[in-house]
């Protein structure tokens, strides 16, 4: 389909543009979604994250989280 569509650049230079001062830690994340367990305690990369009590009527066990 590629192939279809492409067109030769018009002119062959390069136009990559210096990045400058940008953190590219603040403008990229990585998300991971992980299952929140009968404990409400959500498991990542050796680390525990408790769900507090007054969050607990939005999320059940099982659910899925975004972290």
């Amino acid at each position: 389909m590629n192939l279809n569509f492409s067109r030769p650049a018009v002119k062959q230079q390069d136009v990559y543009v210096p990045l400058g001062k940008v953190d590219l830690k603040h403008i990229l994340c990585l998300e991971y979604e992980q299952m929140v367990g009968n404990d409400y305690v959500v498991r990542f990369e050796n680390h525990l994250f408790q769900i507090l009590k007054f969050n607990k009527k939005l999320l059940r066990q099982k659910d899925k989280v975004t972290l």
